[in-house]
């Protein structure tokens, strides 16, 4: 008798545990791939409002340089963060402008590296403000002189490897960005 409820109870078992990782596969099938699609949609959700903040800070860097001696922020701002100094001026009403969704970078620290001594007078596609490189996964953020802005997708390592992504500089503007970049390199 022993003998016959044996196979019996094998075979509950069998068929519960094939009852209980069928559904657990299928659920598993079902969301994994909604999860591996949320991370980049969240990413790409993320890098469209570090670009609406770009472009906020773009209108705050060329209303300054128009209302000031013609320079962006960065080059009158060495005593104190430029953030702080734009905030001060009443220029800055918002300070989350200042910060990368993607990072965990707050004010009064910035997400971005406003560059020292650009002008107006400078070349259009002369940067004055670049994202951090480490704010977002190969891309930065750029503003330029003549107040537009970009999101570059980019293979460099460091900051002093940027300069190849402007080649619409003179060789002038090209060193003065060189010294600023290679000065970002220092920790």
């Amino acid at each position: 008798m022993e003998n016959i409820k044996q196979p019996k109870f094998r075979i509950r078992t069998v068929f519960t545990a094939i009852l209980f990782i069928i559904p657990v596969a299928v659920l598993f099938t079902l969301f994994l791939p909604d999860r591996v699609i949320g991370r980049e949609e969240r990413e790409y959700a993320l890098r469209s409002e570090c670009g609406k903040h770009l472009e906020a800070l773009a209108d705050i860097c060329r209303s300054y340089a128009l209302g000031g001696n013609g320079t962006f922020p960065g080059d009158a701002m060495r005593d104190k963060g430029v953030p702080e100094r734009l905030f001060e001026m009443n220029l800055l009403p918002d300070t989350s402008v200042t910060t990368c969704p993607s990072t965990r970078i707050r004010y009064p620290r910035s997400a971005f590296c406003f560059i020292p001594d650009v002008r107006l007078t400078m070349s259009p596609k002369m940067p004055c403000v670049i994202e951090k490189i480490t704010n977002h996964d190969r891309m930065i953020g750029v503003i330029y002189v003549d107040g537009t802005t970009a999101q570059i997708h980019h293979d460099c390592q460091n900051y002093s490897e940027l300069i190849r992504l402007f080649p619409n500089i003179t060789p002038e503007e090209k060193t003065l960005l060189e010294t600023h970049l290679k000065r970002l390199d220092i920790p």
